[in-house]
């Protein structure tokens, strides 16, 4: 408003001025001539400025806009950088998959078809075992195939072990081979089937172990195979080591087991050799007597692996005790075997085998009778042996005293008598030995009543001398 306040002054005072500037041009330039013509100038003076505002009434001063703020510009995006295209990579050329042969319909053409087969995957033992798997040859746990060298020519060979999916018998049909490298291919040196009778072909083989076994920096192959009658089948286990042409036998002798539960190589003295345990044990026919699961240990010897000890499990039948003493009496542990003697005349606990149904070889007394004075007899010996005369001369009393009838009495009284002359132990079995072979109805025979699964005994096994 003070702006168009001055601006209607500004314009007055100059039209003012004008007018006053025009009166004093004509003073100065008027020359009486008789021909000028008066000029009659009219002024309009602006209109005055009312105030309409109150007076003394200051008109507050405006409040100042503030200056925006300036918005930066945006920076520039810098253009996309280039990225070249990748090289082409022509595709790999596809290796065709090794045509695997379909599984044979005989299971003695296995053997052939396995070798060609590891021909075909170049002797990659994956390969090989993943063929098997197809076929069912490999399940649950039975059969592998493993990378040894059998043949001692530093040149890791195959062995295989596998089974006969189509097999429909009491224990698994299968084979080992071992495969050893042949140039490009590879060769069949050894077939666990290998003259093997038709009835019996892969029955119950299985691998055991494919490495050393006796510490000789030698790898042993042991596996075994069965035979089966009408109630049970015996595995034989067959150890062997590679002489160039085939591998020899390293077992102290044979070694069958009835009705194998487990089969294991253990170092169980931390020598280097494994032990081998069998367990099982028990036939499956109730003519095979009184049973009960035992543990055979067999140990290296230096030149094969024979028996050594035998484990039994618990048990409360009478004669399976006292067969038990005799195994120990005989290797030597005189001081287990009189404990066991002895818990069969005073532990009336044990069952006798024997029962009151006719055709029984004896009573249930007969039988308890019988093995208590066997028992009293044995006591006789191990105490002699032992070199306690006394304690062997207490039970003689005691035999005498309590089963003076007893066939075993006479026994005893043989042996201590001639133990009494000459002091010797061996001739003092041979007089007891002698004295059973006399009279076999009462004292041998009467022993080999409790099954064929049991002991059968001959007058040289009524004394016996401990091992030392």
């Amino acid at each position: 408003m003070r702006s168009a306040l001055g601006f209607h002054l500004w314009f007055a005072l100059s039209l003012t001025g004008l007018l006053v500037a025009g009166c004093n041009a004509q003073s100065f330039l008027a020359s009486p001539t008789p021909t000028a013509t008066q000029v009659r100038i009219t002024a309009t003076l602006a209109p005055t400025f009312t105030n309409t505002h109150e007076p003394d009434t200051p008109t507050p001063t405006p409040t100042d806009t503030p200056i925006p703020t300036d918005t930066p510009m945006p920076t520039d995006t810098p253009p996309p950088t280039y990225t070249a295209l990748p090289t082409y990579t022509p595709l790999p050329s596809v290796t065709p998959t090794p045509r695997i042969p379909p599984r044979p319909a005989d299971f003695l053409d296995y053997p052939d078809t396995i070798r060609r087969i590891a021909d075909t995957v170049g002797g990659d033992p994956q390969e090989l075992w993943s063929a098997l798997a197809q076929w069912g040859a490999i399940r649950d746990g039975q059969g592998t195939v493993k990378q040894v060298d059998m043949t001692l020519d530093g040149k890791s060979d195959l062995v295989v072990w596998y089974m006969n999916p189509r097999a429909n018998l009491p224990l698994v049909q299968g084979d080992i081979l071992i495969l050893t490298p042949n140039g490009s291919n590879w060769r069949n040196v050894f077939d666990a089937n290998f003259g093997a009778s038709a009835s019996t072909v892969g029955l119950g083989v299985q691998l055991l172990a494919a490495e050393d076994l006796n510490n000789d920096r030698q790898a042993e192959l042991a596996w075994t195979w069965a035979d089966c009658g009408a109630h049970t089948c015996f595995t034989t286990v067959e150890i062997g080591s590679w002489t160039g042409t085939g591998f020899s036998d390293l077992t102290a002798g044979d070694i069958v087991f009835p009705t194998l539960q487990s089969a294991e190589f253990v170092d169980q003295n931390g020598d280097g050799t494994r032990e081998l345990l069998l367990t099982g044990g028990i036939i499956s026919s109730v003519g095979a007597g009184p049973q009960r699961v035992r543990t055979e240990i067999y140990r290296w010897n230096g030149s094969g692996w024979a028996l050594t000890d035998t484990l039994y499990a618990a048990t409360d039948w009478l004669p399976l005790v006292v067969w038990e003493a005799n195994d120990r009496l005989a290797a030597g542990d005189l001081a287990e075997a009189i404990d066991l003697y002895s818990q069969v005349i005073t532990n009336g606990s044990f069952k006798p085998w024997h029962s009151e149904s006719a055709g029984a070889a004896m009573t249930a007394e007969e039988e308890r009778a019988l093995l208590t004075g066997f028992s009293r007899w044995r006591l006789v010996l191990a105490h002699t042996a032992l070199g306690k005369t006394d304690e062997a001369e207490t039970w003689l009393a005691r035999l005498r005293e309590t089963q003076p009838d007893s066939p075993y009495r006479q026994v005893a009284e043989r042996f201590w008598q001639t133990w009494q002359s000459i002091r010797d132990l061996k001739q003092a079995c041979d007089a007891a030995n002698s004295y059973a072979s006399s009279n076999r109805t009462t004292v041998v025979e009467p022993l080999n009543n409790f099954g064929y699964a049991n002991p059968q005994f001959e007058a040289n096994d009524i004394c016996v001398l401990p091992s030392r």
